[in-house]
């Protein structure tokens, strides 16, 4: 790989290298704005640099200029033959962003259920959906409101119960007919 960019470095002119540096550049400016951006700036790259070092080095002879006037294309090498080829050069590029980034998609199954999605976003969800969704919260809300209710009454009847414990085992440890008052105690309750 080295040896061929060395020999492309020594081998090709200025007119050849400053269009592939120009796009290059352009591309990389471009990518900014996303893969649009890049194929923009890569086409504007590529133009500005064959317009600043154009091909004056190629000859054109009188049969090619002819033959470019008869199909009404611009003559290689001038500023018009540049901007005409760069506007192919934009509607190729527009073409493969399409086929690449719309198309090929389309051709895997997750493409396929982007595509169905999206086309699907403006009728997602209905109020009356809504409304059935709120309705079923309500009533979930409702259930742990009760469950959350019912856990507070269990706590405090067994703070209840611990203290009654805490007592009655006081009771046992201080006094020496503890026993008995303990029995008489259980009786009462």
């Amino acid at each position: 790989m080295k040896l061929i960019s060395l020999a492309l470095l020594l081998l090709a002119s200025c007119s050849t290298l400053m269009p592939i540096a120009g796009g290059a550049a352009g591309a990389a400016i471009g990518s900014l704005g996303g893969p649009g951006g890049a194929a923009l700036g890569a086409a504007t790259g590529v133009t500005a640099a064959q317009l600043a070092f154009p091909s004056d080095s190629v000859t054109i002879s009188d049969e090619v200029a002819l033959a470019a006037a008869q199909t009404g294309i611009p003559v290689p090498g001038t500023v018009a033959s540049t901007l005409h080829e760069t506007k192919d050069l934009v509607w190729d590029l527009g073409w493969m962003y399409l086929l690449i980034f719309v198309f090929v998609p389309l051709l895997t199954k997750k493409g396929r259920g982007w595509v169905k999605k999206f086309s699907s976003l403006h009728n997602t969800v209905s109020q009356k959906e809504i409304d059935a969704r709120e309705e079923v919260q309500d009533v979930e809300i409702n259930g742990i409101k009760t469950s959350i209710t019912s856990l507070q009454k269990t706590k405090k009847e067994v703070a209840l119960q611990n203290a009654r414990l805490d007592n009655l085992e006081s009771i046992i440890k201080t006094s020496p007919e503890g026993v008995p008052r303990l029995l008489n105690e259980e009786k009462k309750s």
